[in-house]
């Protein structure tokens, strides 16, 4: 239905991508398909340190990653998203600094 509101909790969140102009949040149980651009979806998770924009169109919980080879990132669902090839490096760091420091968690 047009207009429905939802309310999700951020940490069920897998990842959250674009396609064809839809915005998709993903999440174990389900994909969830919302109105608005992807930059209007993702700013208010720019804010939380477990998000992280891998490439362009796609945002990963950095919770979710279960491990990361090349230029993917593995997550627990076992689905792989790419990583951006140019900022490939800096993207990679910033996910093992988020885990580095999350380990006593």
């Amino acid at each position: 239905r047009r207009g429905l509101s939802i309310h999700l909790n951020t940490a069920k969140i897998l990842y959250i991508n674009i396609s064809h102009r839809i915005v998709y949040i993903h999440t174990f149980e389900k994909t969830i398909p919302v109105s608005g651009s992807f930059r209007s979806v993702t700013k208010p998770l720019l804010a939380d340190r477990r998000f992280l924009l891998c490439i362009q169109g796609i945002m990963v919980n950095m919770d979710m990653i279960t491990d990361q080879s090349d230029s993917l990132f593995r997550l627990r669902n076992g689905e792989q998203i790419p990583i951006n090839l140019r900022n490939r490096r800096s993207v990679i760091r910033v996910w093992q600094t988020y885990v580095f420091e999350n380990m006593n968690r």
